[in-house]
C-alpha cells in the first residue's frame, strides 16, 4: 500500500524505509539475500498469493540504513513474476510466428470520450517502437472492432488506455468507442508473444478461492499470451509513458523481456527528482510470464522483395514494349 500511495513516501520516506526493509527480510529466503550482500545481480521469479499479488518486490529494500542511492532490490534482481510454475512451464512452451511487430492501442480520449480522462502522454510510448511490420490505432482509429480485426498478426500487443479491476464492475479495457470487458478477453484466440497493458490496474482483481487472482493480466494470459507487462496500481500516466519509452529502446536492442522493463526502471531512477523516486511512479509495472527475445522483424520480408522484382520487370517490360512498337512505327 506504501508503493501504490504517491504521497506517502514523500510525506515519510524514513517509515516507508523502515517497512520495505522489513519485508525483504521476512519474505526473501537467507540464501537469497546472502547473494545479494555478495553483489550477485539475480533472476527471480515470484509466485505470490494473497496480498502479495499487490506486492512490488522491486522497491524492497536490501539495507536498513540509507545514504545516498536508495537500495532497493531491483539494483539487484530481475524481476518476473507467475500465477503458477505449471503456467509458466506452459507459457515457454508457446511458440508465435507472426511476421508484425507491435499493434498499439493508443486511444488517447482528447475529447473525454464517453467521459474518461485525456491520457496526454499516451502518445510518447510509441516513440520507440519499431515502425516497420506495425500498426498504429491512435485516437479515433483505436476502435474496439479496429482492434478485433487486426491483434491475430502481430507479435506485440500494446494498450495505452484506460483499464478497470478494483470496483463492483466487471475489469474492463477501454477504446475509443466502447469497452472490452474480462470474459471476452478470456474468449480471444491470442497468438501474440507479448501483451504490454499500459494502463492502470491490470495485474490486479477479485481473488477467488482456489481459482487465484481474476485480472485483466489473467485473463490475456489464459486466452494464449506467453508474457505480459501490467500494473499493480492506478499508475502515473506521465512516469508510465516514460517506461515504456525506455522499454522498448532496450526491447529493440534485444535485451530481454523482464530486462527491458527493469533497465527502464533504472534509467527512470537514475533521472527522476527526489520526489519522484517514489515507488508509486516506478515500480507498479511488472513483468510476468515467460521471458525471451522479441525477435522483431527489422527487414522487408522476401515477398515483398519479389513482390518489388515483379514490379520492375512488369515495368521494364512495358517500357520495352513501347520502345518496340515506336520503332516499327518510324520504319
Amino acid at each position: 500500500q506504501l508503493s501504490s500511495d504517491r504521497v506517502a513516501f514523500q510525506n515519510d520516506p524514513k517509515s516507508f524505509y523502515e517497512l520495505s526493509h522489513r519485508l525483504y527480510k521476512k519474505l526473501l529466503p537467507e540464501s537469497i539475500q546472502a547473494r545479494v550482500e555478495k553483489g550477485e545481480i539475480l533472476d527471480l521469479t515470484i509466485v505470490p498469493d494473497a496480498v502479495l499479488n499487490v506486492c512490488a518486490f522491486d522497491a524492497l529494500l536490501t539495507q536498513k540504513d540509507v545514504k545516498g542511492t536508495v537500495p532497493y532490490l531491483i539494483h539487484k534482481a530481475n524481476i518476473s513474476y507467475t500465477y503458477s510454475i505449471v503456467s509458466l512451464q506452459y507459457q515457454k512452451q508457446l511458440k508465435n510466428e507472426n511476421n508484425k511487430n507491435v499493434l498499439s492501442v493508443i486511444p488517447v480520449f482528447e475529447a473525454q470520450e464517453r467521459g474518461l480522462a485525456t491520457l496526454e502522454y499516451s502518445t510518447y510510448e510509441k516513440s520507440n517502437m519499431p515502425t516497420l511490420h506495425s500498426q498504429l490505432l491512435l485516437k479515433e482509429q483505436a476502435t474496439r472492432r479496429a482492434f478485433l480485426s487486426n491483434f491475430k498478426d502481430f507479435k506485440v500487443l500494446h494498450f495505452s488506455t484506460h483499464a478497470e479491476a478494483d470496483s463492483a464492475q466487471i475489469p474492463r479495457i477501454e477504446f475509443i468507442d466502447s469497452t472490452l470487458f474480462l470474459p471476452e478477453i478470456y474468449g480471444l484466440p491470442l497468438q501474440n508473444d507479448l501483451v504490454v497493458l499500459s494502463a492502470c490496474q491490470t495485474a490486479i482483481g477479485t481473488e477467488n478461492s482456489g481459482e487465484g487472482l481474476m485480472s485483466l493480466a489473467r485473463a490475456f494470459a489464459y486466452a494464449g499470451a506467453p508474457s505480459l507487462v501490467a500494473s499493480l496500481w492506478k499508475v502515473n500516466n506521465k512516469s508510465t509513458s516514460d517506461l515504456m519509452t525506455a522499454f522498448y529502446r532496450h526491447l529493440n536492442d534485444d535485451h530481454s523481456k523482464s530486462a527491458a522493463l527493469r533497465q527502464a526502471k533504472l534509467d527512470y531512477l537514475s533521472e527522476a527528482s527526489i520526489a519522484q523516486q517514489s515507488p508509486y511512479y516506478w515500480s507498479g509495472m511488472i513483468f510476468m510470464g515467460a521471458d525471451d527475445v522479441v525477435a522483431f522483424e527489422r527487414t522487408i520480408p522476401i515477398h515483398f522483395w519479389l513482390l518489388g522484382l515483379g514490379v520492375l520487370l512488369l515495368l521494364g517490360f512495358l517500357v520495352f514494349s513501347l520502345i518496340s512498337n515506336s520503332l516499327s512505327k518510324k520504319t
